[in-house]
Order: C-alpha cells, then sequence, then structure tokens
C-alpha cells in the first residue's frame, strides 16, 4: 500500500510537477491550499483513477498523512506550529528553502525533517536532500528517484 502524501503550502510549475508524478504513479494525495486546484483538475483528467483530495486545513491534511510536503507559504511558521501537534514520527519534507533544516527540525522535534533544494538545469531536474534521520532521507531519495528526479545525498543538516 502507498503512502498518503499531503501537499501543503503554494504551488509552482516544479511542484506540479512532483504532485502530478506521485499521483500517476498512484500515491493517494490530499491537497491544503486552494492553489492546487487547477493541478487537481488537470490530474484527475490524466489520471482519472487518481486519488486526489482537497481538504480546507493544513491541520487536518497532515494529520492524515504519511508523508508531509511542505511548501512556500506566508505563515510558513504558523504552519508548522500548527501541524506540530500531528506530525510526531511523520516525515517532513521541507521544500523551502528560505528556511534550514535545524530551523523547522527545532520547531517539529518528535518529526523526521528531510531538506531538499532544488537545482534545475535545461537537461534535468534534481534534488540535494539531507537530514538527520538516515532511514527518512532514506525514504525521500527513494520517492524523487520513484517519480524520475535525479537525487542525491548530502550532509546532514
Amino acid at each position: 500500500m502507498k503512502k498518503t502524501i499531503a501537499v501543503i503550502g503554494s504551488s509552482n510549475h516544479s511542484d506540479t510537477s512532483i504532485v502530478s508524478r506521485l499521483a500517476a504513479l498512484g500515491y493517494p494525495l490530499l491537497l491544503a491550499d486552494k492553489k492546487w486546484e487547477k493541478v487537481k483538475e488537470c490530474i484527475l483528467k490524466q489520471h482519472a483513477e487518481a486519488s486526489v483530495e482537497m481538504l480546507n486545513c493544513s491541520h487536518e491534511c497532515a494529520w492524515q498523512a504519511d508523508v508531509i510536503l511542505l511548501y512556500h507559504s506566508a505563515e510558513y511558521l504558523q504552519l508548522l506550529k500548527k501541524i506540530k501537534n500531528v506530525v510526531t514520527g511523520k516525515i517532513i519534507v521541507n521544500m523551502v528553502n528560505d528556511f534550514n533544516n535545524k530551523e523547522v527540525q527545532d520547531l517539529l522535534p518528535f518529526s523526521k525533517v528531510v531538506h531538499t533544494m532544488a537545482d534545475f538545469t535545461p537537461e534535468v531536474v534534481s534534488y540535494k536532500v539531507r537530514g538527520e534521520n538516515n532511514h527518512a532521507v532514506e525514504q525521500v531519495l527513494l520517492l524523487f528517484d520513484e517519480i524520475g528526479f535525479k537525487s542525491n545525498h548530502r550532509n546532514n543538516s
């Protein structure tokens, strides 16, 4: 059974590519930002069998998910505080380059925080992945490899 993935925060072009690929591979997705509504419609047109659900609350979205992809949000720190009590033991994939892992890990001490940094070139989209929990880092590397992105592990934090 595939892990349920929450996608919290705003979308941009590269983010929609990740979400579309996850849906195509059968990952159940929970989207917690109204900006994802058009992405959801596009996904369902291409993959009618995809499990994509819009939720109005990031707290509820994080609570239901196994893995949480955190994207840009105007209230990023407030968001972390809001989901803190429902993400214990879960993998948090910090997709926001403005915040380092230590800041996020300090706010979510009982979660497995993995930081990714996109590296775009004309030929390939790749991600640098790092974190203190080796198992969580491996899970994110496997996930990114499965959706067709080149990824590599960097030093912790």
